[in-house]
């Protein structure tokens, strides 16, 4: 953040959350002929709740005033398709050991605010909310078992997506100017639960 020519930068470190994503997958399983190695493309589509929040504030000595921020990163919408290649553990075919990729897009929100205070009294806060589309490869690997009618499995997932891009608001009143860019990267466990047709 700028303002009366002067740079606050509240933070530039990595942050961790916790979250959970609903999602619906379809796809099928296809086995190599007279092998134990299968193929599975699936699709899929989601709603996330990973969120990380990150406070600041900053003294301008020059006004003077206190300055404090606040942005909200929030993942939404989720889709995308994932290969499957893998390969039967056991001759009965009820455990599976694969390597995944494929390519997520998910709906990523920001919301922000920034409050100031001076000599006069405080300055009307400023809140914005914008969302934008991001793009990631998908590498990971998983396991597997098959129980009569159903499975049951569990995968590591590595998502880097590419950055938001850096963008500006002006605070009219203050002439603050607020700079903010993202770089989303998500590890996820994720736990399948299939019902065989």
């Amino acid at each position: 953040m700028t303002g009366t020519n002067k740079y606050f930068a509240f933070s530039k470190k990595s942050q961790v959350a916790n979250g959970i994503t609903g999602k619906v997958v379809t796809g099928f399983l296809w086995t190599i002929p007279n092998t134990s190695f299968v193929l599975s493309p699936e699709i899929y589509l989601g709603q996330g709740s990973a969120e990380i929040t990150k406070k600041g504030s900053a003294h301008d000595p020059d006004i003077p005033a206190d300055k404090e921020f606040q942005s909200t990163l929030r993942q939404r919408l989720t889709m995308g398709f994932v290969l499957r290649a893998g390969y039967y553990l056991t001759d009965n075919q009820n455990n599976l050991f694969y390597l995944l990729v494929g390519i997520d897009q998910s709906k990523f929100e920001n919301k922000f605010t920034l409050s100031s205070s001076d000599v006069g009294g405080p300055v009307p806060s400023l809140f914005e909310k914008r969302s934008k589309i991001l793009r990631s490869p998908i590498f990971g690997f998983g396991f597997e078992r098959k129980f009569n009618k159903f499975k049951i499995g569990i995968d590591l997932r590595y998502m880097n997506y590419n950055a938001w891009g850096k963008y500006s608001q002006k605070v009219n009143v203050s002439n603050d100017i607020i700079s903010i860019k993202f770089k989303p990267r998500i590890i996820s466990t994720t736990l399948n639960f299939c019902y065989l047709f």
